[in-house]
């Protein structure tokens, strides 16, 4: 999968780590990795990120990696959890 220059894109995940909503972008990495959609986040630094997130209710930006048999992808992500703790 080549995402080079993908620009701006979304997803919503919510209280127990599944993705429920992505563009395809993160939809092609999620099956890429593994994962269904819906289904549990299958990048793991960006499940962990996600998890802090929620964990701490704080805003969190940081570069993820995700490494596959065929290729690497590095992707900045910016992660705000929703106010009643139940995704974001």
């Amino acid at each position: 999968m080549h995402i080079g220059g993908a620009g701006l894109t979304r997803a919503l995940t919510d209280a127990d780590d599944r993705l429920v909503f992505a563009d395809e972008v993160i939809a092609a990495l999620q099956r890429d990795c593994g994962g269904d959609l819906p289904g549990t986040i299958a990048v793991p630094e960006l499940l962990e990120t996600v998890r802090k997130a929620r964990r701490y209710g704080l805003k969190l930006a940081r570069p993820i990696r995700a490494v596959q048999p065929a290729h690497a992808i590095t992707a900045w992500v910016e992660l705000s959890p929703r106010e009643d703790g139940e995704g974001g």
